[in-house]
């Protein structure tokens, strides 16, 4: 008797799926013997198994944005994140202090809120631009702040990075649920939308929610997403939960800013242009860097850290790793870690890595709130910056005789630099000898290395490595 194989479940690709389906034909149909691959039937083969192979892949990557993860799509990331209670962060703009150099006037003279300022442009970038955030009125021959050497009045005022887009028509309502509608800009500043429906009796503003989950058939709601790409999508309710605007032609208007991310971060005195200049002044510029730097939005990866990190700590904080993992979920700490005092102490020293975009006093301040509605009574939480240990790498790296690519030297100090100084080693942590080995052997190029570290014994609590010097040789080769 003649077994006929079955098909092969485990199938997942193009050429499994081609070999399998040839196979059953050859079983199916034994007198079909031209399996070319111009024979219509290994064609038309083909294109299923195409087919097949595409529906696979759809099918992995659907079963995969179900789990934080495995998730790769941010709006993914994004709402399971959410149903643990933690919410990424999405981009920021850079705030600063301006000041403009005023000539002295008989009367009253007003600088605007959002008077635009800008950096200038260079041969590689495009200028970055600012707004004022108030109305600046200087009254005529007044001391201001101080006087310039030509006895110019200099004022200052705060201006953020963007623009400010007012009374975009959004929309019109068409009375369906779950409508949903992209903003014209990008890339739009989470905080800054203002959504506002006309349901006859005039604009009124709608509430933004992470969800309608407890969201009622009136209830005034509007979510909104944030996309990779910076554009912003704004969704209204089904009439059960979230209630659907009223239909009505362009009844629904957004305001917003237009900006944010670290591009904002300019240094001192690069804020000196006025595309639109006005007569009484004679001059502009910043004279510090940002007192709120600009932010990126939060990466995925980093997500997955510390969205699961949010529900332990979510109802209170008890172990040294709920100390640590709450101080993870600030935004503007990169790394935390948490030791006690002494054994059986109330006292719980929490060190923290800052990442620059938030002074500091306002995120002692956020993590000091955050403790005390979550720590135990008795419990005494001292917070402090991590400081930083030079350590100096000495590597010695053989090359292969033949070697004719990139410059070993150069490619060793950016792996070492990259690996070193990119949060791969938490506080305490000292990197071994033999990981910076195994990394290095990994180049293309290099068959032998010895590399030797000094500076780094008895790292403490608080410390985190940080190369000091670095020295590269390279033998045999470039």
């Amino acid at each position: 008797m003649k077994i006929r194989q079955g098909l092969d479940f485990s199938t997942r690709d193009y050429e499994g799926f081609r070999s399998n389906m040839i196979d059953m034909l050859k079983n199916k149909i034994p007198e079909y013997s031209d399996f070319s691959q111009s024979d219509v039937g290994i064609v038309l083969i083909e294109l299923l198994a195409y087919n097949l192979d595409l529906l696979s892949f759809y099918n992995d990557k659907v079963a995969n944005e179900l789990f934080l993860e495995t998730a790769m799509e941010r709006e993914s990331v994004a709402r399971l994140s959410n149903m643990l209670g933690y919410k990424l962060r999405e981009s920021s703009p850079s705030h600063f202090k301006q000041v403009f150099e005023i000539i002295p006037q008989e009367t009253n003279f007003t600088i605007p809120k959002g008077y635009v300022i800008q950096t200038e442009e260079s041969i590689a970038e495009q200028s970055v631009q600012f707004e004022t955030d108030e109305a600046l009125i200087i009254p005529p021959k007044c001391t201001g702040l101080e006087t310039d050497e030509n006895g110019n009045y200099l004022y200052s005022v705060n201006i953020t990075q963007g623009y400010s887009v007012v009374g975009e028509v959004v929309g019109s309502s068409n009375g369906a649920t779950n409508q949903s509608f992209l903003l014209d800009y990008a890339p739009v500043v989470a905080d800054s939308v203002e959504i506002y429906v006309n349901e006859g009796m005039g604009f009124e503003r709608w509430e933004l929610k992470d969800n309608f989950l407890d969201s009622t058939a009136s209830s005034k709601h509007y979510t909104l997403f944030i996309a990779d790409d910076g554009t912003a999508t704004i969704k209204f309710g089904n009439g059960v939960s979230g209630k659907i605007p009223d239909i009505r032609n362009n009844n629904i208007l957004a305001n917003y800013r237009v900006g944010g991310g670290t591009v904002g971060n300019v240094g001192v005195k690069t804020i000196v242009k006025m595309p639109q200049k006005l007569a009484d002044i004679k001059s502009t510029f910043n004279p510090q860097e940002a007192y709120i730097k600009g932010r990126d939005k939060e990466d995925i990866e980093e997500a997955r850290i510390k969205a699961p990190a949010s529900i332990g700590t979510r109802y209170g904080v008890v172990t040294l790793a709920d100390f640590k993992n709450l101080a993870l979920t600030v935004t503007g700490i990169t790394r935390a870690n948490a030791v006690r005092g002494a054994e059986y102490s109330t006292i719980v020293n929490v060190y923290y890595l800052p990442d620059g975009t938030i002074p500091n006093d306002q995120l002692e301040e956020t993590m000091t709130e955050l403790y005390d509605e979550r720590k135990l009574v008795g419990t005494h939480v001292v917070l402090s910056e991590a400081r930083y240990r030079e350590i100096d790498v000495e590597v010695v790296a053989k090359t292969f005789s033949t070697y004719v690519g990139f410059d070993i030297k150069e490619q060793i100090i950016v792996t070492l630099r990259n690996l070193i100084q990119s949060g791969e080693y938490d506080f305490g942590e000292t990197p071994e000898q033999s990981d910076l080995v195994v990394q290095l052997l990994d180049l293309d190029g290099v068959r032998a290395v010895d590399v030797i570290i000094t500076g780094a014994d008895n790292l403490q609590a608080d410390e985190i490595v940080t190369i000091g010097q670095l020295s590269v040789e390279v033998i045999g080769g470039r």
